[in-house]
């Protein structure tokens, strides 16, 4: 099979680009604000067929009972409970037909 483009998806910051640079070929780099899963629908809107989706590393943070932060822990319920099944609802129409579908 042969990919005739790769998107990467990635927070804005400067590691971004050279990730994107790295994975090489016709790479094209979409931000996508997983705190926001409103958003992710149209930001991959652009996007043609998917041949592979990885969700992959997220932003880690430390939450202790002593020091509960409520909005940090609803971010990342919201980032890993949503957001993530939102990130493969919305492109799942256009998964070839080897990937696996849900």
């Amino acid at each position: 099979m042969v990919v005739a483009h790769r998107v990467n998806t990635i927070r804005p910051c400067a590691s971004s680009w050279r990730c994107s640079h790295e994975i090489g070929g016709a790479t094209r780099r979409l931000t996508l604000d997983l705190a926001r899963p409103e958003t992710i629908a149209d930001a991959l809107a652009g996007v043609g067929e998917v041949d592979h989706l990885v969700i992959s590393a997220i932003e880690q943070s430390v939450n202790s009972l002593d020091d509960f932060d409520i909005a940090d822990a609803e971010r990342t319920v919201t980032i890993k409970l949503v957001a993530y099944a939102e990130t493969v609802r919305a492109p799942r129409e256009r998964l070839t037909p080897d990937q696996s579908r849900c």
